[in-house]
């Protein structure tokens, strides 16, 4: 996620592995920077708050999670997200997502 807008910020907050937050693990790409080229594409993800849950709860980060802590985490992006939808009088909500792109052109030598 790349949050754009307060409630995709508060909703990144609730999200255990930190995506979209500044303090959230950047990886670092494994190339000379000299030699690799990187790019980012925004877009934009449609869909319902309900969908929002259930693949939160399928990642590695909730599902580690005691069932009281899974819970709260799902129980508090829940209600971000009812109230994202209910601002927006809409039953789908926007996220902001960029995707990444590294390629790597080896110096000859």
């Amino acid at each position: 996620m790349t949050p754009a807008l307060p409630w995709e910020k508060e909703l990144a907050g609730v999200d255990p592995d930190r995506k979209g937050t500044p303090d959230a693990d950047q990886t670092s790409l494994p190339f000379p920077a000299g030699e690799t080229e990187y790019a980012t594409f925004p877009w934009v993800w449609e869909i319902t708050p309900e969908h929002y849950i259930a693949n939160l709860a399928t990642t590695s980060a909730v599902l580690a999670m005691t069932q009281s802590q899974r819970q709260s985490t799902l129980d508090g992006a829940r209600s971000v997200l009812a109230r994202a939808s209910a601002e927006r009088r809409r039953s789908t909500l926007s996220f902001h997502h960029s995707a990444a792109c590294a390629r790597w052109t080896p110096a000859k030598g």
